[in-house]
């Protein structure tokens, strides 16, 4: 039977008891109001027929009875370790490498243990990853374990996850991911444990808070739906080296990470919008920042002075790219961050997953000094970056602060595709939507804006393919734009401009 704040798994699919008890429509059946982890399963708010049976976010929730037979049933942690390893079953897995995070372990010694069932003490590695684990069981010795993966289990309190630690006293990797625990917190970690994994575990700021006495090299935290706020008082263990906050709420970098040792970061999928110049990263040498907020290049361009140990970066999918073809967006990026061409051997290396060569660099910036020369893009939001470029290529920084404010404000010229004719000429400062725009130009036409398109061409290059603007809550500022950007109006059928 399961009680309230168990977790239950139903062909697979993994949530949290709610509710435990009888239905007014089941008056006879024992039911279970459940909260599942993916709420597009949810059928229910946890209520039924206007009676309310439990509370829970948004409509994740449903009931089942509890003589369900697709209900998964529980283990313990040994009886999972006999289900997955001591039986003919496990052949298949004999014939591959397992993962662990991202290590590659042979499978070593499994084949003895089909006629060794007992003699865990021998394991170095196991993978229990969603086998309905619902705590530590009975005693069990594992001495040589070093790699355990527990991840998407039942697990719901910590004493459990202490119980298996005191009998893993070599465990150096341990994966928890899509556990959501609570219960009380452990005393201490493991000073063995280097690589902690608890993505998907719904921590909050007391769970995080144990973490820093550990000697965890490697830390894990992505899926958690962490804010600044829960992190502003956070302090991560003296010995991380890798952190991971990818898939969280995170508007920016917490500032207090300057202070340690940490080598690679990885905030992939946040809400990151710029980088706070006053607090600098000298250890980071690793960042992974795609698929964040920044919504122009200038926000982007003070990377150097935040990280200048920064040898790898990953920076794609943001706004100040979404019309950018992958190619200019690499010229771009290449041109105006500092990328391995200084003396002393410092800059990028390796952008997106690509080694960098000089050939490459060089190319790139020659390209970048001919726009910054002509205004066609804004000044680098960096003083040290913009002298390199008056230095070696001869660019007039006068000129350039006159375009800084391009960032700004830009003037665009609207014409008629049809007839070339000039429709609209106006400056837009760079904040506004594509929608009041086009509610210029309806103004303009005396068309409403559901009657023709808006296109344009990159760069004013004609020769390029014609890009729609379609998305109309989209900023200025995020189409790159260049000064006098040409846009072209196109009417709908049985439409016609006045």
């Amino acid at each position: 039977m399961y009680q309230v704040n168990d977790r239950i798994s139903i062909s697979g699919h993994m949530g949290s008891v709610r509710y435990s008890g009888y239905l007014h429509v089941w008056p006879d059946t024992l039911a279970y109001g459940i909260e599942w982890d993916d709420s597009s399963r949810g059928k229910n708010d946890g209520t039924l027929e206007g009676i309310r049976y439990f509370e829970c976010i948004g409509n994740a929730g449903s009931f089942v009875k509890a003589s369900n037979s697709k209900i998964d049933p529980r283990k313990l942690f040994t009886e999972a370790i006999e289900d997955r390893y001591g039986r003919t079953t496990n052949d298949e897995a004999l014939q591959h490498s397992i993962m662990f995070s991202t290590k590659t372990v042979e499978t070593v010694g499994f084949e003895k243990l089909n006629s060794k069932l007992d003699d865990y003490k021998n394991l170095s590695t196991l993978m229990l990853d969603r086998q309905c684990v619902l705590g530590a069981g009975k005693e069990a010795k594992l001495p040589n374990l070093e790699y355990l993966d527990l991840s998407y289990n039942l697990i719901s309190l910590w004493h459990e996850i202490e119980e298996i630690l005191n009998r893993t006293p070599n465990l150096k990797g341990l994966n928890l991911n899509g556990n959501r625990l609570g219960g009380g917190l452990l005393a201490q970690f493991p000073e063995t444990l280097t690589d902690l994994s608890l993505c998907d575990c719904n921590l909050d700021s007391e769970i995080l808070s144990q973490l820093h006495n550990s000697s965890i090299n490697k830390l894990e935290l992505a899926g958690n739906n962490l804010t600044d706020a829960m992190l502003e008082s956070w302090y991560p263990p003296l010995t991380l080296k890798v952190l991971d906050l990818s898939y969280n709420n995170l508007s920016r970098i917490p500032p207090q990470l300057s202070a340690f040792n940490i080598n690679e970061i990885f905030l992939h999928h946040n809400l990151v919008k710029d980088f706070e110049e006053k607090h600098c990263f000298q250890h980071i040498s690793s960042l992974d920042v795609r698929y964040n907020q920044f919504l122009t290049f200038s926000l982007i361009d003070p990377i150097p002075l935040v990280f200048p140990s920064l040898k790898l970066l990953r920076l794609s999918h943001c706004p100040a790219f979404s019309m950018l073809l992958i190619e200019r967006m690499t010229v771009f990026l290449i041109g105006r961050l500092q990328c391995m061409t200084t003396k002393d051997g410092s800059g990028i290396v390796k952008l997106n997953g690509s080694g960098l060569l000089c050939s490459e660099v060089l190319e790139a910036e020659l390209f970048f000094a001919s726009q910054l020369r002509n205004g066609l893009v804004a000044a680098i939001n960096n003083p040290s970056r913009m002298r390199y470029y008056q230095e070696k290529y001869n660019v007039n920084l006068q000129k350039q602060n006159q375009s800084v404010q391009s960032d700004r404000i830009i003037e665009l010229y609207v014409y008629n595709v049809k007839d070339s004719s000039l429709i609209l000429k106006r400056k837009f400062l760079q904040n506004n939507t594509v929608l009041r725009l086009k509610g210029c130009i309806a103004r303009q036409t005396r068309l409403s804006v559901p009657h023709f398109t808006v296109s344009f061409h990159m760069y004013n290059d004609e020769n390029s393919s014609p890009r729609v603007l379609d998305d109309d809550i989209a900023l200025l500022l995020s189409l790159s734009f260049v000064p006098s950007q040409k846009l072209y109006v196109s009417l709908k059928e049985n439409c016609h401009l006045h």
